[in-house]
């Protein structure tokens, strides 16, 4: 992966390198997706788009730096197991423990935990409820494809 950063930022030399000015500025969600999907499509394989996420959600920008050129003012959050982005430290949180539940629940349980006649494909915290370790405060809904979840409502109803 070393190799992969020293090709973006230059050098393979061991010199003291020269300080750089990294511009900061406003970035929307909507420039942020865009860099990271440059950097999904150019990144090496077997490098995991979990490495843009710390420990708290936060996302790290350094890699994104030859994309956005610029580090963002403000702070974002990723899901580390859907990769939606927020603004919210919260949000990020709830959605993987939301997610790990869900997954939990359909390794054991064979099935989805939604409500049949629920066309929104809603998560329906009851039925999770063994497998939460919170109380969601946020409505999730589960996509079509991969049965991930999202905070945003479908459009398919």
């Amino acid at each position: 992966m070393f190799t992969f950063l020293k090709k973006w930022f230059g050098g393979q030399d061991h010199k003291p390198h020269a300080t750089i000015q990294v511009l900061i500025r406003d970035v929307s969600i909507e420039e942020l997706k865009l860099a990271i999907s440059k950097f999904a499509h150019e990144k090496p394989k077997g490098v995991p788009l979990s490495v843009l996420v710390g420990e708290n959600n936060e996302m790290d920008y350094s890699l994104l730096l030859p994309f956005l050129a610029a580090m963002p003012r403000q702070t974002f959050y990723m899901s580390k197991e859907t990769y939606e982005i927020f603004t919210d430290q919260n949000i990020a949180m709830q959605v993987d423990c939301i997610q790990q539940a869900v997954d939990d629940y359909v390794d054991s349980e064979g099935k989805l935990p939604v409500l049949e006649e629920d066309l929104l494909r809603r998560v329906n915290y009851q039925k999770l409820r063994p497998y939460l370790r919170i109380n969601p405060t946020i409505e999730t809904y589960l996509t079509m494809d991969e049965n991930l979840i999202t905070t945003k409502e479908p459009s398919y109803h």
